[in-house]
């Protein structure tokens, strides 16, 4: 019998934030998409502008395939944030999605953490994936990554239902209440 992926489901909020019992928080911002949005935002916030001050000095820029890992300094229920870059918003289909996940989830396999909070990169404006994303965020782990213990950070409450109603009817994944 395998080992059933652990997902637990909270909105994106200073206070969810703060609650977390996790190694990291997964971040995936676009190059051309400021201010940060979402739990990006909520984390730059929390860090004082210490993300958004290496965005304006170019010492990170979210380019594709780009990862920094800062400390939080116990700003934050993580001890780090990792970013991966995702380039232009406007490059960002399923294609492109599906490859990004695996190799975040590679990079952090190979840092031997075993529980991270992730908000996943948004497919385009318009282009409504939600089943499809999260599919293949099921998908990569249940390949690749089984023993983790996944928080998925939702950005609304719609967000977060849909996610539930699809993780019910995986039967690879425990969904944590």
């Amino acid at each position: 019998m395998t080992n059933l992926l652990q997902l637990e489901l909270v909105p994106i909020e200073l206070a969810s934030l703060d609650n977390l019992s996790v190694e990291a928080i997964v971040l995936a911002p676009f190059d051309d998409e400021k201010p940060l949005k979402g739990a990006a935002g909520f984390c730059d916030w929390r860090l004082n502008g210490r993300i958004s001050d290496l965005l304006i000095s170019g010492w990170y820029a979210a380019k594709s395939r780009e990862v920094l890992m800062l400390d939080t300094c116990q700003r934050i229920g993580s001890e780090r944030v990792v970013m991966f870059g995702q380039g232009k918003r406007i490059t960002m289909d399923i294609v492109v999605f599906k490859r990004n996940v695996k190799r975040m989830l590679d990079a952090l396999k190979k840092a031997n953490l075993s529980s991270f909070a992730i908000e996943l990169p948004q497919i385009r404006p318009g282009l409504d994936a939600l089943d499809e994303t999260v599919a293949t965020l099921f998908d990569v782990l249940a390949e690749d990554y089984p023993e983790a213990r996944v928080v998925l950070l939702c950005a609304d409450q719609e967000y977060l239902d849909k996610v539930v109603k699809l993780a019910r009817k995986d039967e690879r994944v425990s969904l944590k209440d």
